[in-house]
């Protein structure tokens, strides 16, 4: 099980556990979303509910849905949380998703290298409107989960 934090203002631990998905079609369902495309099987990851653009399955609170890695960082010095790669905002920016994607999900380094995945951003923050989540996902605390 890998540690996961999402990154919208304030940095909160999560646990999550990273489970690769592979592609599938289902292009012609309207509703189908690239980012926080549901793929919880029973109990475990559904690896056959991502498609290509975002090939991974995480969980957060057993609610697994698809993601794409957005580029690694260096892992801070000590406790300091570590910063989203520069060109991950604009990676993850390229995928489907009803709310505001952000390279903001990074799990435990590997020596010494932080990886990233995108999420997606929700709700209200200030004056701003960062959309909703996809089906099978709830805003909580900006981010879609």
């Amino acid at each position: 099980m890998t540690a996961w934090a999402r990154v919208a203002g304030v940095v909160v631990a999560i646990a999550a556990a990273a489970v690769g998905c592979r592609q599938v079609l289902g292009l012609d369902d309207p509703q189908r979303f690239e980012l926080g495309a549901i793929c919880t099987g029973p109990g475990s990851a559904d690896v056959g509910q991502c498609l290509a653009a975002a090939p991974t399955c995480i969980a957060i609170d057993k609610t697994y849905f698809c993601t794409a890695s957005c580029g690694n960082t260096v892992a801070a010095p000590g406790s300091a949380a570590p910063v989203p790669p520069p060109d991950g905002d604009a990676i993850c920016q390229s995928l489907i998703s009803p709310g505001t994607p952000a390279c903001a999900y990074y799990g435990e380094p590997t020596n010494g290298v932080v990886p990233w995945s995108c999420a997606t951003l929700c709700g209200m923050l200030g004056s701003a409107d960062l959309g909703s989540c996809p089906p099978g996902l709830t805003c909580v605390s900006n981010g879609c989960q």
